[in-house]
């Protein structure tokens, strides 16, 4: 049994150059929640402690820099220590309104309603000036752009847009990017319906330990590898069981042989008692100069820009957070001379709940964890380690990640870290 799981220009102003290589590569409901629990009101102005970040699901389970610096063969250590990351289910109660903007699945289902064709959109982009500008954009441009980054067809892409709120944050995301925009990007004009989507967008410039790269111990995916010169993309917050939890993307420069870039979601705290614990929104931003206020959730860029984070409801926070995959494997091997070969798809994805709920049955199991091995591969087992029930390889022929159910016995490999949760049953 097995299961496959799936001031300076902008991109535009770019064209022709690199983006333009990459696209000729790859070339109305309003029903929007206003109720906000009350648990997650709270959680959102409360801050978070040094714990691990938990895994909230109902699954068991102006411009672009110049491009980050190849890594060396510097590596930060991963952490080797077990993780306690429990999977609870936190269930909004209609009690009090949110004094914040709110995004929900339904937010990306409609927004992006009626997209495609040959239409021309209205998108942003920076200005020569380093101020900005309107620019039309065809459609199509944006589908190949958006489809290179996030490693999909523009078929896919389309699809996904339609039935697939995860996607339509991902399609916001590469329309950030595209712009080349560094401050907060407002897709109004365009999307009528996103009025509450604004994407703050700024680079990475300096990290919270001053490496060229760091690992990001407590993210979703685990252990995601944060790169100087990246540029960083805030959607929003949400109440996790661990605390105020941000869901963001970063682009990837280093992955294709041409550099073109690609994106990976991440799910990161918002803030840490002790900094030292792992990687946060607050750290992030202030490294480079900006702010955050928990309390008021003023984001203040480091060009001194400032946006309200919107909250993101709950179980579309839980939605996104399982969509950041369960581990990052950066790297596949070395080379003769010692540097790093960066796996070309690094996030590992969560087994599908189906995929769970058989094999922890099958070996009566309450509980699993998530462990990445030494042969660059990831392993479902009990919490204890003891009983290990599946494992994920990489299928280099169909470029997909793929799990497998395996036998107790047939596997002996070391475990380097474990990240428990709940199974669903």
């Amino acid at each position: 049994m097995s299961e496959k799981l799936n001031a300076q220009p902008s991109a535009l102003d770019r064209i022709p150059g690199k983006i333009e290589d990459t696209l000729s590569r790859t070339r109305n409901r309003r029903g929007v929640l206003k109720v906000l629990g009350a648990g997650l009101a709270s959680a959102l102005v409360s801050g978070c402690g040094d714990t691990l970040l938990a895994s909230p699901g109902k699954t068991p389970t102006e411009t672009p820099t110049q491009r980050p610096p190849r890594p060396t063969n510097e590596k930060p250590e991963p952490t080797s220590s077990p993780t306690a990351e429990v999977k609870i289910n936190v269930s909004p109660t209609p009690e009090s309104i949110s004094p914040f903007p709110l995004l929900t699945a339904d937010t990306f289902l409609t927004g992006y309603f009626g997209i495609g064709g040959e239409k021309v959109i209205s998108m942003p982009t920076s200005a020569p000036d380093g101020g900005r500008q309107v620019k039309e954009t065809p459609v199509p441009d944006l589908f190949r752009y958006a489809a290179d980054l996030w490693d999909l067809t523009e078929e896919e892409v389309a699809n996904q847009l339609a039935t697939d709120p995860v996607m339509g944050v991902k399609f916001s995301f590469a329309a950030a990017e595209l712009t080349g925009i560094e401050g907060v990007i407002n897709f109004e004009e365009a999307f009528p319906q996103l009025k509450d989507v604004k994407i703050p967008r700024f680079t990475l410039g300096t990290l919270p330990q001053e490496k060229e790269y760091e690992v990001a111990i407590n993210s979703a995916p685990r252990d995601f590898v944060l790169r100087k010169g990246t540029h960083m993309h805030v959607l929003g917050v949400f109440g996790s069981v661990s605390g105020p939890t941000a869901i963001v993307a970063f682009d990837d420069f280093l992955r294709t042989p041409d550099g073109s870039p690609k994106m990976e979601l991440v799910a990161i705290p918002v803030s840490l008692e002790r900094p030292e614990t792992g990687t946060s929104l607050v750290q992030l931003v202030r490294s480079n100069g900006g702010l955050y206020d928990a309390k008021t959730q003023l984001l203040t860029l480091p060009n001194g820009e400032t946006l309200v984070l919107p909250v993101i409801e709950t179980t579309f926070g839980e939605q996104l957070y399982n969509a950041c995959g369960v581990y990052f494997m950066d790297e596949i091997g070395k080379n003769p001379d010692g540097t790093p070969i960066l796996h070309p798809r690094p996030v590992v994805p969560r087994a599908s709940p189906e995929f769970v709920k058989e094999v922890t049955e099958k070996n009566n199991v309450m509980a699993i964890a998530y462990g990445p091995t030494e042969n660059h591969s990831v392993v479902m087992t009990s919490p204890d380690g003891k009983t290990q029930l599946a494992e994920v390889t990489y299928n280099k022929e169909t470029n997909q990640w793929e799990w497998k159910e395996i036998k107790p016995s047939t596997l002996e490999l070391t475990l380097t870290s474990l990240t428990p949760e709940l199974a669903v049953k």
